[in-house]
C-alpha cells in the first residue's frame, strides 16, 4: 500500500533525525541530545554536490559498512563559499556545541570544531537577506527596521564577541575555558579565510579578534606589572622582582606562547637584570634563567630563558621586529654571567651579536671574552705556533668588535710579542 505524502515526509524526517543523532554523538559524544530542529542540518546537506554518495555511505544496509566520514567532510569543507545560509546556520550551531563538549576529551578536535563553527558563522555575513529575515521572525512584527538591521549585521560576529568576553573574564585565573577561548581567537584568521565572506568583513573580523585577544593578555599581565612596580618602589627588584617575573611563564604557556607576553617579559625584566648586575648578585641570574650546566646535568632549563629565546627566534625570522633585537641581545649578555666556561661565554656572546650586530654592550663583552681566550692560548714558556695563530685571529676579531678597548690593545701587544719570539713572564 502506497504511503500518503505526509507519511512519506514524516518517515523522511524521522530518518534525518536518527542520522543527525548519529552525527552528533560521533562528533560530540553520546551525552549530547539533539535539539528539536537540528535534523534540518541533514535535510540541508542533501542539496550539496557529492551528498548522494555521502548519504549512501552513512545509510549502508550493512551496519559494519556505515561510515559518517564523507558527511563530516561535507560539513567541514575547506571553504564555505556557496553553501546555502540555512545550512551555514545549522553547521555553526552544531559545531559550537561539539566544540564545547569535546573540550575535555580532545583539545585538537575541539579546536577543529570551533574553527568550523566560526567559519560558518562568518560565512553568514554574505547572506544579508537570510539574516534580516531570521531576525525579523525572531523579534516579531513590532520590531523596528533599525533594530532588525543592527542585530542582523551583528549576528555573524556574536561568537567572536562571546570568545572575547570569556577570555577577558577569566584572564587572571587562566582556567581551561579561558585558555580555550584565547586559543580559538588565534584561529580566527583561518576561520575567516574559510568562510568565503566578503574581504572587508574578513579584515574586520581578524582585526577584532586580535584586539580581543590583546585585551585579555593585557589583563592577565596587569597584576604582574603592578607587582613589579611595587617591587621597584620598595627597592626590592632583585628579590621580589625575580619571584614576580617567574609568574610571566604560566601566562606565556596559557596564551600559547604569545609574542606580546615575550615582549612584556624582556621590557620588565631588563631593569631587574641591570640591578642584579649593579649589585653584583650574580647568583640571582641563575635563579632567573638557569644555566647551561643545569641542562648538562639533566635539569630542565628555566622557562624564562626559553621565553627570551622564543622572541630571539621571532626577531631573527622577521626583521620587522628589529625593535626588540637589542633587548634580546642584552639578555644573552646577562646570561653570560651564569655560564661556567669561557668557550660557552663566547658562544652566548656570539648569539647576542647574531640578533643585534650593532649592540655596543654585546660587542664589548664578546671582545673581552675573545681577548681572555687569546691570552690563555699565548700562555706557557713556548706556546705552539698554531695556538699563537689562533690567538692572533681572536684578538683581530676583538679589535673589529671594539677597537677602542684598552684590553684589546694590551692583548694585541702581548700576542704580537709572543709571535715575534718574545716571551716575557705573563702577569
Amino acid at each position: 500500500m502506497a504511503l500518503r505524502p505526509e507519511d512519506e515526509a514524516l518517515l523522511a524526517r524521522l530518518d534525518d533525525e536518527a542520522l543527525y543523532e548519529r552525527l552528533l554523538h560521533a562528533h560530540g559524544g553520546r551525552e549530547l541530545s539533539p535539539h528539536k530542529r537540528a535534523s534540518g542540518l541533514v535535510h540541508a546537506l542533501r542539496a550539496l554536490p557529492g551528498a548522494e554518495k555521502a548519504f549512501a555511505m552513512a545509510n549502508d544496509p550493512d551496519p559494519e559498512k556505515r561510515r559518517l566520514d564523507a558527511l563530516t567532510t561535507l560539513m567541514m569543507p575547506s571553504s564555505f563559499a556557496g553553501y546555502p545560509p540555512a545550512l551555514l546556520h545549522h553547521l555553526a550551531l552544531h559545531f559550537s556545541r561539539v566544540a564545547v563538549a569535546a573540550r575535555d576529551k580532545s583539545l585538537v578536535w575541539s579546536r577543529t570544531a570551533h574553527e568550523a563553527a566560526l567559519a560558518a558563522f562568518f560565512a553568514l555575513a554574505a547572506h544579508e537577506g537570510y539574516l534580516t529575515s531570521f531576525v525579523s521572525r525572531a523579534l516579531g512584527e513590532g520590531a523596528s527596521a533599525r533594530d532588525v538591521d543592527r542585530l542582523a549585521s551583528s549576528l555573524p560576529l556574536e561568537p567572536l564577541a562571546a570568545l572575547g568576553a570569556e577570555a577577558l573574564e577569566g584572564a587572571r585565573r587562566l582556567g581551561t575555558e579561558t585558555r580555550a577561548a584565547l586559543d580559538v581567537l588565534t584561529r580566527v584568521p583561518g576561520a575567516a579565510a574559510r568562510s568565503g565572506a566578503p574581504a572587508p568583513f574578513v579584515a574586520k573580523v581578524v582585526a577584532r579578534a586580535e584586539a580581543l585577544r590583546a585585551t585579555a593578555v593585557d589583563a592577565a599581565l596587569e597584576p604582574i606589572a603592578q607587582a613589579l612596580d611595587d617591587a621597584t618602589i620598595a627597592n626590592e627588584l632583585t628579590s621580589r622582582g625575580i619571584d614576580v617575573l617567574v609568574q610571566v611563564v604560566p601566562v606565556w604557556e596559557a596564551t600559547g606562547r604569545d609574542e606580546a607576553v615575550e615582549r612584556f617579559f624582556v621590557e620588565r625584566a631588563e631593569p631587574v637584570c641591570w640591578e642584579i648586575q649593579r649589585r653584583k648578585e650574580w647568583e640571582r641570574f641563575a635563579s632567573l634563567f638557569g644555566s647551561p650546566e643545569d641542562v648538562s646535568r639533566g635539569v630542565s632549563q628555566k622557562a624564562t630563558f626559553r621565553l627570551v629565546e622564543s622572541l630571539f627566534l621571532r626577531v631573527k625570522a622577521d626583521r620587522s621586529k628589529v625593535a626588540y633585537a637589542a633587548a634580546c641581545a642584552q639578555f644573552f649578555v646577562f646570561y653570560t654571567n651564569v655560564v661556567a666556561t669561557l668557550d660557552r661565554q663566547i658562544a652566548v656572546g656570539e648569539r647576542a651579536l647574531d640578533v643585534c650586530p650593532s649592540h655596543r654592550n654585546g660587542r664589548a663583552v664578546l671582545a673581552s671574552f675573545l681577548c681572555q681566550k687569546a691570552v690563555r692560548l699565548s700562555e706557557g714558556l713556548v706556546p705552539q705556533r698554531s695556538a699563537l695563530d689562533d690567538a692572533w685571529a681572536l684578538v683581530t676579531r676583538a679589535e673589529t668588535l671594539f677597537p677602542t678597548s684598552r684590553e684589546v690593545k694590551e692583548t694585541r701587544e702581548l700576542v704580537e710579542r709572543r709571535r715575534s719570539g718574545g716571551f716575557p713572564r705573563l702577569p
